[in-house]
């Protein structure tokens, strides 16, 4: 089983992860640079730092479609970035479906009080999603971080 939770920034994907991972031993992906991560966790493997400038971004996301999304499961992955390389992988491989059996989505309010580039970044994922919303629809189920939804059901 692989399963990526994307979303916007402050919503709840990395402690939703670890909570799935906590119930199914499944090893965690973020593909955040880890120097760009507050508080790195044991057992989490990040996104090297050579991605950590801005600059570096789009070429992350390319990684990630080409080798992150070919290790075989089970896994989840989790990021802001993962909207942009499922892009990414969806435009070089535009007949395949998407790298996963199970898609979660944070892209409600956020939990907590959000800075001016989050935000920005935010509107960001909501462009993006918008190119292969149609391509994850059949994968996609939507949690509300608001109410604290972190249940997760497989067979949605």
């Amino acid at each position: 089983m692989r399963i990526i939770v994307i979303g916007k920034p402050r919503r709840g994907k990395s402690t939703f992860a670890r909570k799935l991972a906590e119930n199914t031993g499944f090893r965690i992906y973020c593909a955040d640079p880890v120097s760009l991560v507050k508080d790195p966790e044991d057992g989490v493997t990040y996104l090297d730092d050579t991605f950590a400038d801005r600059k570096m971004w789009s070429q992350a996301s390319e990684y990630i479609a080409e080798s992150w999304f070919e290790i075989p499961g089970p896994w989840i992955m989790e990021s802001v970035a993962l909207v942009r390389a499922l892009r990414k992988f969806h435009e070089a491989y535009p007949d395949r479906p998407p790298p996963c059996e199970r898609l979660v989505a944070f892209m409600g309010k956020p939990l907590v009080k959000t800075t001016k580039d989050q935000e920005a970044m935010a509107k960001g994922i909501d462009t993006i999603y918008k190119d292969v919303a149609e391509w994850l629809a059949p994968y996609v189920q939507f949690l509300d971080p608001a109410k604290q939804e972190f249940h997760y059901d497989p067979d949605k």
